[in-house]
């Protein structure tokens, strides 16, 4: 029979999750991918590829020549992997790994294919992170391969094993039909491959000493415990995983309750992954003594792999970790069913502890790893040269359960090279997440972890949103989430509070309310401990989308990060501020926070376009839109109720209500109207100083601050006039209470302002314009025609408001987000000119105030420390370094005492005698920037940027630079507007 070639191959890349990782992460297959249509390419192979348009869109942002030798790409939409699995992510992948029928017939679906010009005449379908069961089926005269990337990606090797058994050379395992028999049989063969495992098993030794000895929270194990059991506590994907355990919290707990006494349990779970809550990890620890936990370990990229050496044995789901744990001979235990487990030893968890006490490796251990070696392990390097096209044109001519050689051993040996460690990593963490690029990454839609349990008693809503507060009562942003809940009675709405209070809202029944404690600037790690909140509920009761509203507060922009990559799902930041609000609030070091997070959110909900500009001009590439915030519902018919000669006030006391400002106002106006009062809604810290103040007055009697009301809505029936002091805001919920009760407003230039039409339903004053804002009021208070004139529009542009759209905008927002549509953002008009300087000379002056006494402090702090000798003369003979040392000592010297212009000259001689350093560069830009010469620091941060891309902090700093707009201050200097 003659040879077959391999003319067509198709690569498929699964939408659906593989590993519980988020495609955003898949750089490692990614890598491959490229790789392999390269090599085959070259061959005259023609390469197509098949995935949805969401993971080719990914892929091209890991690496934009992903397809450059691909002939075509076949990126079906979202909606037709799910029409298989009848609209439902799990369903559809569930279908795809064979555990579920199609709720189409597959002669339905290859013709949906065929519309997509994909066809069936292909030689080989190689499938990455996906099982191959549906793939057979709809792609019957191919061979369906399960292209795997776990053999030995934990270590520092270039390669990974392919072509997995459960693909078209069985139903079961390759790897389980070989009995000691056969390898028996191939022993000598196998024999010329011992060098690779050896050189495995030393890089394993060598990996473990190298950082095991930097984890001071580990050391002392031996002394304590006679034997030490490794617990890998990995995702349970598969309902096979689950047979005995259900979680792996139980499976800990199983075997914790199980082992011999003086026994320890080293606990290591997925570093990016976790499987146990915070609560759990608690109570493990206290109820069983011997179990460990490192948190040192579990920063580290593998922190199993490194602890393989230290351990008597490893016991855990199926995975790479218990392979490299054979590779070194420890007994191990798997509860999984993949092939790995064919390997092991022991049947049960009482056998295999047996075989840890009294057993040694059977014999065989060793052939069954070289044979995985040299059939299954792939170096990277390969791809550069023929061998690819000879292999799979061998994989096509072979017989079912068999596979053939990658190569002979001599071949394979010379391309199978460890990545040399360096001798010293300070921060072993990043290292390893930035160099390990072959890790196991899969390609994941943003689906469920897990099944979903049916433990809930809540009856079952269309979405789960989730979202974030400091409590669930009192605020405008409380307000708007409350009235989103009722307005969305399909959507069931999960609220992490900080704590409970016991004037919260009433709860909806499509929403349920969670204490997870403070997440305030003082505590450790708290976005951490919201981003693991939200994966302890997810792992029960799967969430759609989380919506982050509250971006004052840093620990809740930093949680969206982990929650997009831990929990995996779509993540809104949604912002009801003005932009500039970290300014205003004197806390610049927001806007970098939010600069992080702008950027990977899946999408960034805005209050108008003014603020959608700002977010595209700062922040390019994020996925902004408008949406409105929601009206109150007030009932503002009825009978005709008499206006008073009364001026409103309604807001907090604090700095951004400038609740101060009462005092310059009512003075003058009401002086100037002996029958008008003003009514003050509203409590706060400043409250006290200010009444204090105003007592002080002639006026004050005139003047009631009446606190905090419940329903202040009789006030605002009764009122003439509506005032708003603030010098900012996002969207006023009170100007839209004030125009249902034909209250025109005078308020304070709001530069992002969607509620208030000048000249129409109030007044707009330009900020700090105190005089002019008295004679507004006094402009209303004089003219009951003009009152009611302006109260009718308010009313009129009230009532078109339209809560009904925002509910439709927001669901199809989280329809989005969830299936990862293409976003298309709506054209955008520049503000003017004029308004922007406007706004910078306010947002200047608000900085100025809130920051000049911490600038005169700081000063202050600065003039006492002691002026420094003068530096002595270098030595003639002084190397570069020395001579950067002592100029950068002078210069350091000179920026202390304000003399810039001599900083600068010492700083550019460092960078002369050091042009590769790049903090040299950095601080030679603060110097100049210090001066006043802007541009030249810009060039400066740009050469250290590009000598060091990693680093953010030099992003941040230069992105400072470039938009003075954002930052009108300097340490230890006047303010410069």
């Amino acid at each position: 029979m003659p040879q077959k070639q391999l003319r067509r191959i198709l690569l498929y890349v699964s939408p659906f999750h593989a590993h519980g990782i988020p495609l955003d992460l898949a750089v490692g297959a990614v890598d491959k991918l490229a790789g392999i249509a390269g090599a085959l390419a070259t061959e005259g192979v023609q390469v197509e590829v098949f995935t949805s348009d969401r993971a080719a869109r990914k892929m091209r942002e890991q690496r934009s020549d992903v397809f450059a030798k691909c002939r075509r790409v076949h990126a079906l939409p979202t909606s037709f992997f799910l029409d298989v699995g009848a609209g439902s992510y799990t369903q559809a992948a569930a279908v795809f790994d064979g555990t579920m029928a199609p709720a189409s017939s597959v002669p339905d679906m290859r013709e949906m294919l065929k519309d997509h010009g994909l066809t069936d005449n292909y030689d080989i379908v190689l499938s990455f992170f996906s099982e191959t069961q549906f793939l057979k089926a709809l792609f019957p005269t191919a061979k369906v391969l399960f292209f795997e990337t776990g053999l030995v990606c934990h270590l520092p090797f270039r390669q990974f094993h392919s072509f997995d058994p459960f693909g078209s050379f069985a139903d079961g395992s390759y790897i389980g039909r070989k009995t000691a028999d056969d390898l028996s049989a191939q022993a000598d063969a196998l024999a010329g491959y011992m060098p690779i495992l050896e050189g495995i098993r030393n890089m394993i030794s060598a990996f473990s000493a190298r950082y095991y000895s930097g984890l001071s929270d580990l050391h002392g194990l031996r002394a304590k415990w006679e034997k030490i059991y490794l617990v890998v506590a990995q995702p349970m994907g598969r309902s096979a995983d689950k047979a005995q355990f259900p979680s792996a919290f139980e499976l800990v707990e199983h075997i914790a309750a199980t082992v011999p006494a003086g026994s320890a349990l080293l606990l290591s779970e997925h570093p990016n992954f976790p499987q146990l809550t915070a609560a759990q990890h608690q109570y493990l620890q206290e109820t069983y003594p011997n179990v460990i936990y490192s948190s040192a370990l579990q920063s580290l990229y593998s922190p199993s792999v490194l602890c393989l050496p230290i351990v008597d044995a490893v016991i855990g789901i199926s995975s790479t970790v218990l392979l490299n744990a054979h590779v070194i001979g420890l007994p191990t235990h798997s509860l999984g069913t993949s092939s790995y487990a064919k390997l092991n030893a022991a049947k049960d968890l009482s056998a295999f502890v047996s075989s840890v006490e009294h057993g040694v490796p059977p014999p065989s251990r060793d052939l069954q790893i070289l044979d995985l070696i040299a059939r299954y392990s792939v170096p990277l390097a390969l791809y550069t040269t023929p061998w690819l096209k000879t292999y799979l044109d061998n994989v096509l001519n072979a017989s079912d359960g068999e596979l053939p050689l990658i190569a002979p051993p001599e071949t394979l040996l010379a391309h199978y090279e460890p990545r040399p460690l360096p001798d010293r990593i300070s921060k072993p963490e990043r290292y390893l997440q930035t160099h390990w690029r072959s890790a196991p990454l899969s390609l994941a839609e943003p689906a469920i972890m897990e099944p979903p349990a049916p433990a809930r008693t809540m009856v079952s809503k269309r979405r789960t949103v989730a979202t974030v507060l400091d409590h669930f009562a009192i605020g405008g942003t409380q307000q708007v989430v409350r009235r989103l809940i009722n307005m969305m009675p399909d959507t069931h709405w999960v609220i992490f509070v900080e704590r409970r209070v016991d004037n919260e809202f009433p709860l909806a029944e499509n929403c349920e309310v969670i204490e997870i404690g403070a997440i305030g600037d003082q505590v450790p790690d708290a976005d951490r401990k919201l981003a693991q909140a939200v994966f302890a509920y997810h792992k029960a009761n799967p969430i759609d989308v989380f919506v982050n509203p509250m971006h004052w507060r840093p620990a809740a922009l930093t949680a969206i990060p982990l929650i997009k990559k831990i929990v995996g799902i779509p993540v809104v930041y949604w912002e009801h501020n003005s932009f500039f609000f970290p300014m205003y609030l004197a806390r610049p070091e927001l806007h970098a926070l939010r600069a992080e997070v702008a950027e990977v959110a899946d999408r960034v909900v805005l209050l108008s376009d003014y603020d959608r500009w700002h977010f595209a001009t700062h922040y390019p590439k994020s996925r902004h839109q408008v949406i409105l915030n929601p009206v109150p519902t007030l009932a503002t018919e009825g009978g005709i109720v008499t206006k008073e000669k009364k001026v409103l006030i309604v807001g907090r006391f604090d700095p951004q209500k400038r609740m101060d400002r009462i005092v310059d106002v009512a003075v003058p106006f009401l002086r100037a109207h002996p029958d008008w009062s003003i009514s003050v809604l509203g409590d706060g810290y400043l409250r006290q100083g200010i009444e204090a103040e105003l007592n002080k007055t002639a006026i004050a009697d005139r003047v009631q601050f009446l606190g905090h009301l419940d329903d202040p809505t009789p006030h605002f029936r009764k009122s003439a006039i509506f005032a708003s002091l603030s010098d900012f805001e996002g969207d006023p919920l009170t100007f839209v209470e004030a125009k249902a009760h034909q209250l025109p407003i005078v308020a304070f230039e709001l530069f992002q302002n969607t509620k208030l039409r000048d000249g129409v339903d109030g007044f707009q004053v330009p900020q700090g314009d105190t005089a002019g804002f008295v004679q507004k009021l006094s402009l209303l208070a004089s003219d009951p025609a003009v009152r009611r004139q302006m109260g009718k529009a308010g009313q009129d542009h009230f009532r078109s408001f339209n809560n009904t759209d925002v509910a439709a905008q927001w669901s199809d927002l989280f329809d989005a987000v969830v299936v990862d549509a293409p976003f298309d953002p709506a054209p955008l008009t520049p503000p003017r000119a004029e308004i922007l300087q406007r706004e910078a000379i306010h947002v200047t002056a608000c900085l100025h105030r809130a920051m000049q006494p911490r600038l005169d402090k700081s000063q202050k702090a600065a003039a006492t420390v002691p002026k420094p000798m003068p530096a002595p003369a270098p030595a003639p003979a002084q190397t570069p370094r020395k001579t950067v040392e002592a100029a950068r000592t002078v210069a350091r010297n000179h920026m202390r005492r304000g003399s810039y212009g001599e900083a600068i000259a010492a700083y550019e001689k460092c960078v002369s005698l050091m042009p590769q350093n790049a903090n040299l560069r950095r601080l030679f830009a603060e110097a100049l920037f210090a001066q006043g010469e802007r541009a030249n620091a810009i060039g400066q941060l740009s050469v250290a940027h590009k000598l060091k891309p990693e680093n953010r902090s030099l992003r941040r700093r230069m992105q400072k630079m470039m938009h003075p707009t954002l930052y009108f201050w300097r340490p230890h200097r006047p303010f410069v507007g």
